[in-house]
Parts: structure tokens; C-alpha cells; sequence
């Protein structure tokens, strides 16, 4: 009898044992593709939002080639070489520069992509009139740039002998063929000449250093305390407007204080720390906020490269 019952509780103890081994077998059988197939599906979603970003990266790209098209000088290299040549005469002879004169040599051509043109603007002039036509020369949308600037003192006079090698760019899918770009430049922080007067022309650049006397101690007075409040929009910028694959435009607001990014289209919301609110509107280089609580119903203006905060 005894025998009998440890008989039936050894064949219990292997039904369960074979049980735990057969379920095991049909776990793996069953889990492993699972796994497998889970495996692939995240290395396939990865490969799409790299695909993602390069579109959106290639849209970037082409609103900037499409801008470098406007600025560039004509897309006949020769006919671009002419007309920017007695543009810089003429912008020499503007500011009266003494003893002016702009030469062009070789450029650099790379075949389907741009053609690189070289000139040198020489001349004397006061520092007043170099200011001038730095102005001048940043106020214009042209595709150039100043490689090198000279600037040395004449004996005995007021004038300063003046170099200033210059770059610009032609393009051969310019949306011109023989006139410059008559586009305004955006590369200039102060919005009149007579604020960079102020500042370059009232310095004596050739006198000797002499450190600014000691501030007088600050008067002791009891500051309110300051909030510890971290405020993200302070550090939330709008790097971007893109037209998407629907042919919708799309804003990018980069938050640069948890590194995230938002890719925005008109009417939807968003939230940024304190500041919550709907894109109202896209333009080609702002865009309109519409924020919660706003009382007199007006949208905040920001342009492109600006902080959110800025608009408030």
C-alpha cells in the first residue's frame, strides 16, 4: 500500500516535471520568432526616422539653395563678372574713395556648381567713408563676402590707405542671366549707418591703449529676490521653416534646454515650459503665436532664428 501511494506521487512529480519542460519548449518555439520579428520591426523604425530626417534635412538644404539662387551674381559667369566689377565701382565712387580702382583676376570654376570670382578694391579714404561702404556692401543681398580687409595709416594725413579683397559667387541656375540680384542683405545687426558711426568712427583706432579709469563702489541697496524658476522658452529658438512632403509649410522650434525638437504646422499646439499656445500662422521667414490667455488676442511675431521670448 505504502509503495503504491510513493509510486503515485513519483508519477505526479514527472507529469509536473514534463509539463514545466513542454511548456518551456513551446515558450521558446513560440517567443523566439516573437523576439525575432520585434527585433526588426524597431531596426526597420530606426531606418525610417533616419530616412525622416535626412527628407527633412534635404528640405533645409533646398530653401537655402533656393535663397543662394536669388542672391547669386548672373548665372553667364563673364556678364557676372562685368556687372559686380562696376557695382564696386560704383559703390566706391558713392563713398569717395580717393585714388579708387577694383581689379578682377581668374576665378575658381566648379563645373555644374558655381563659379568663384575674385576682386580687389583698392583706395584712400577716411575712416567715416570705410564704414560707409562696409554698410553699404552688408546692405546688399549679393552672394559675397570680404576675404580681407587692409586698412594703413598715410603719413601726414587724415586718409587711410585702404585694401579690401573681395568674394562672390555666380551661379548657373541663378534666377538670372545678366542683372544682379536686386534683394536687400540680412546681415546686419544695427538698422542705420549712423549706429556704426557712433561706433567705429568716434574711436581712435591708432592710438595707444589707455584702460578706463575705476568705476566708482556701487551703491549698497538691498536687490528682491530673485525667482529660481527655470524658464525653458528663454532658450527655445526657431531654427527653420520647411515646406513639408504635403506642400504644407512647417516651422522647427529647437529647445536647447532638454535638446528637444518640434516640427510644427499651422494650428497645432505646443508647450514649452511656461508658455503654451497654436502656430496661427507660417511666413517665409516668421511666424505668428497664438498663446493661451492672451487677453487682447494679438499674436506674438517671431523671426526665424529668434527666441520665443523675444516676441513678448
Amino acid at each position: 500500500m505504502t509503495l503504491q501511494k510513493r509510486e503515485k506521487v513519483l508519477a505526479i512529480v514527472v507529469g509536473v516535471l514534463l509539463v514545466v519542460v513542454a511548456g518551456r519548449m513551446v515558450l521558446r518555439v513560440v517567443l523566439s520568432p516573437l523576439a525575432t520579428r520585434q527585433a526588426e520591426v524597431q531596426a526597420l523604425e530606426a531606418k525610417a526616422a533616419k530616412k525622416k530626417e535626412q527628407v527633412e534635412a534635404a528640405l533645409v538644404a533646398q530653401t537655402k539653395l533656393a535663397e543662394y539662387r536669388r542672391r547669386a551674381l548672373p548665372s553667364d559667369p563673364q556678364i557676372a563678372r562685368t556687372a559686380y566689377q562696376n557695382w564696386l565701382l560704383e559703390l566706391a565712387d558713392k563713398v569717395k574713395l580717393k585714388r579708387r580702382k577694383v581689379d578682377s583676376s581668374d576665378g575658381r570654376e566648379l563645373k555644374g556648381i558655381y563659379t568663384n570670382l575674385p576682386f580687389t578694391v583698392r583706395g584712400e579714404g577716411t575712416l567715416e567713408q570705410l564704414t560707409q561702404f562696409l554698410y553699404e556692401f552688408y546692405s546688399a543681398g549679393h552672394l559675397h563676402r570680404i576675404r580681407r580687409l587692409s586698412v594703413k595709416p598715410i603719413e601726414k594725413s587724415s586718409d587711410l590707405e585702404l585694401t579690401i579683397v573681395v568674394e562672390a559667387l555666380s551661379l548657373p541656375d541663378a534666377d538670372r542671366r545678366d542683372q544682379l540680384a536686386s534683394i536687400p542683405g540680412q546681415r546686419l545687426s544695427r538698422p542705420d549707418l549712423g549706429a556704426y558711426r557712433k561706433t567705429i568712427v568716434e574711436r581712435n583706432l591708432f592710438a595707444a591703449y589707455r584702460p578706463a579709469p575705476p568705476a566708482a563702489p556701487p551703491e549698497r541697496r538691498v536687490e528682491p529676490p530673485k525667482s529660481d524658476a527655470f524658464d525653458p522658452s528663454k532658450y527655445a529658438y526657431v531654427t527653420a521653416i520647411v515646406s513639408g512632403l504635403d506642400g504644407q509649410p512647417r516651422v522647427w522650434i529647437k529647445s536647447r534646454s532638454n535638446d528637444e525638437n518640434l516640427r510644427l504646422r499651422q494650428g497645432e499646439r505646443f508647450e514649452i515650459g511656461p508658455m503654451k499656445g497654436t502656430i496661427a500662422r507660417i511666413g517665409d521667414r516668421h511666424v505668428e503665436i497664438q498663446l493661451d490667455g492672451k487677453t487682447d488676442g494679438k499674436p506674438l511675431v517671431v523671426a526665424l532664428g529668434d527666441p520665443l521670448k523675444s516676441a513678448e
